[in-house]
């Protein structure tokens, strides 16, 4: 394997392990806090933006329409999630279809990385995209949900 694969591999690796302890240690030490909620999901995301803009510069993989309409996304609800902490000091923490997209994303970027060594058919790579994107699609259904629900609640006081 070439020394960028290896690069990519362990940071891919690092990012899980940092985010999984960073979590359990929060919940274990009951310190979850506003601010917890909110710049974790925007450290996932800006790993995963990270991995992704290497991937496509390295490898020449097809990601930057999924680069963009992730980071587009995520920029929107990141600034929901920074005005709901000062207006309202509420955050949400993330759904879990959002985990799951962050998961299998990240699955997913592993496949295409290995491909070539591992001679991954195209079919699994494509069918880890289109669950990625598809659970992208239902995770960011879910946060305009829930926003417009709270918002609605909030006109009701």
């Amino acid at each position: 394997m070439t020394e960028k694969l290896w690069q990519a591999f362990v940071l891919i690796i690092i990012i899980v392990l940092t985010d999984f302890l960073d979590g359990y240690v929060a919940r274990k030490a009951e310190e979850i806090t506003n601010f917890g909620k909110l710049i974790d999901p925007v450290a996932d995301k800006v790993c995963m933006m990270v991995v992704l803009i290497y991937l496509i510069i390295s490898y020449k993989l097809p990601f930057l329409i999924f680069f963009l309409t992730l980071a587009i996304r995520d920029i929107f609800l990141i600034i929901i999630g920074v005005y709901l902490m000062f207006s309202q000091e509420e955050v949400f923490q993330s759904n879990r279809s959002g985990k799951w997209f962050i998961g299998i994303s990240a699955l997913m970027m592993v496949l295409f990385l290995f491909k070539n060594p591992l001679n991954i058919p195209s079919y699994i790579l494509w069918t880890s995209y289109l669950i990625s994107s598809l659970l992208f699609m239902f995770s960011t259904f879910e946060y305009i949900r829930r926003y417009l629900r709270y918002f609605k609640q909030l006109e009701t006081r």
